[in-house]
């Protein structure tokens, strides 16, 4: 997590800012705003123009954001850069554990930013497809800029992992966008295009699972598995602080309640929990817990 050495402080004070006019008004505007850069909204743009509207231009629609997405997902597991609320006494900056919405999305690593990176390179893409269609100019340069905003005040990114991914959208929807232009009815061309140009990235360490290491105090006899593929027993008797942030792991935990009750944050969903049952966390889901007894 080499970037995080270079967090710069305009940063925090700008996170800081936005957290301070936190109110449900804004949160549930910005959430919404946000999904337009997300997987789904990604998905379903894409599909309404190939299906709905033109299916040439859907597929380069397509190509743009595909390549942006994967271009997107190399860089983030080699620089592996924690997300601002994953710092210490900083647990108060991400907005939706204040919520009970939609998801922030925020379950990977922070820099670049995939959600100002993925909605730039789409809406410019739309824009460069549709450039008679004055609407279209509108509401997509509207997006491309409130989308990036949204993961600022939602405190799941910092300002230079969304200008960054900003940029890198624009870039890639420019270089793709010419690619599938030039090639769209040579798609062989565009196949050896593509893989030439991710070649490169095979090359590459990837520094994913330092991310993922636990950033709270360890409970009693807590230890960390060798692998996913380990299976680890711990059992543990645990205080009654409550004091432990939103926080997840590179492995699977699979619980279960021996004694008491407790109520467990996973995502956006609240759980009560009791003697004899059963939870289940997969890799990379935020999650706390309180215990009652």
């Amino acid at each position: 997590m080499f970037l995080d050495v270079y967090r710069f402080s305009f940063e925090w004070e700008i996170l800081d800012w936005f957290n301070k006019i936190d109110n449900p008004v804004f949160y549930y505007f910005f959430n919404i705003i946000s999904q337009f850069g997300g997987s789904i909204g990604v998905l379903l743009i894409m599909t309404v123009v190939y299906w709905c509207i033109n299916k040439e231009k859907g597929v380069k629609v397509a190509y743009i954001s595909i390549f942006t997405i994967i271009f997107n997902g190399i860089l983030k597991g080699f620089v592996s850069a924690k997300r601002p609320f994953q710092y210490e006494n900083k647990e108060y900056l991400e907005q939706s554990k204040n919520y009970n919405f939609l998801s922030d999305g925020a379950s990977g690593t922070s820099f670049p930013s995939g959600h100002s990176q993925n909605s730039v390179a789409l809406y410019s893409a739309l824009i460069k497809f549709f450039k008679e269609k004055k609407w279209v100019v509108i509401s997509c340069t509207i997006l491309a800029i409130l989308i990036p905003v949204s993961r600022l005040y939602l405190g799941v990114h910092f300002p230079m992992d969304v200008l960054v991914g900003s940029l890198l959208g624009l870039i890639t929807a420019v270089v793709g966008g010419w690619v599938i232009d030039k090639f769209y009815h040579k798609k062989y061309v565009v196949f050896i295009i593509t893989t030439i140009l991710f070649i490169p990235f095979l090359f590459i360490p990837s520094m994913t699972k330092d991310v993922f290491k636990e950033i709270r105090t360890p409970l009693a006899n807590e230890k960390e598995p060798k692998s996913i593929f380990t299976i680890d027993k711990t059992v543990a008797t645990v205080t009654f602080d409550n004091n432990h942030p939103f926080h997840y792991h590179s492995w699977y935990e699979l619980y279960c309640i021996k004694k008491g009750n407790c109520t467990y944050y996973i995502g956006n969903n609240k759980y009560s929990v009791g003697e004899g049952e059963w939870v289940f966390i997969p890799p990379g889901v935020k999650h706390k817990v309180v215990y009652h007894t």
